[in-house]
């Protein structure tokens, strides 16, 4: 697993957090105390690009290189993941977003290469609006593609989670 993912990982818990309860009719769901909602309002963001959040900054040009192995079938393949910070400022709901470019390598051949949008309210929380991945086969065959949340574009109020 690498970053990217551990940040949607926070924003699942967040979500949970936030009230989202899971899957319909899991058990597993409706177990625990009543959750803490967080009030999800758009004149609470700032500009993203001066984030002092010292977790995840979204200063951007700042890069995070990770390394390591995976397991592709039953071989252990080297793996990379390049997480760059980029100056793409979009709004999603009226939120200035972030965009962060994720880019995933197994034995050196492009596997993934995702986007997340993150926005930053005034207490320093960052916050996971948005993101588009594409998965690939063989570094140049795209195989799946996923937009999560940004269904502000059809006019739809966006889902979205704190992460920190």
């Amino acid at each position: 697993m690498y970053i990217s993912n551990r940040v949607r990982v926070k924003a699942l818990v967040a979500c949970a957090l936030a009230g989202f309860t899971g899957i319909p009719g899991n058990p597993a769901s409706a177990a625990g105390p009543e959750p803490t909602r967080v009030k999800f309002d758009p004149a609470n963001f700032v500009d993203p690009t001066t984030s002092t959040n010292e977790y995840h900054p979204l200063r951007p040009g700042m890069q995070w290189i990770r390394a390591g192995t995976t397991e592709v079938g039953s071989r252990k393949v080297p793996h990379q993941v390049i997480s760059t910070m980029t100056d793409v400022v979009r709004m999603i709901d009226g939120v200035p977003v972030v965009a962060m470019l994720d880019q995933s390598e197994d034995s050196g051949e492009i596997a993934q290469v995702g986007f997340d949008y993150f926005g930053l309210d005034k207490d320093s929380n960052v916050w996971i609006l948005g993101g588009y991945t594409e998965n690939y086969e063989g570094g140049c065959t795209p195989t799946s593609r996923t937009r999560r949340w940004e269904r502000q574009l059809a006019g739809n109020p966006a889902s979205s989670c704190r992460v920190s």
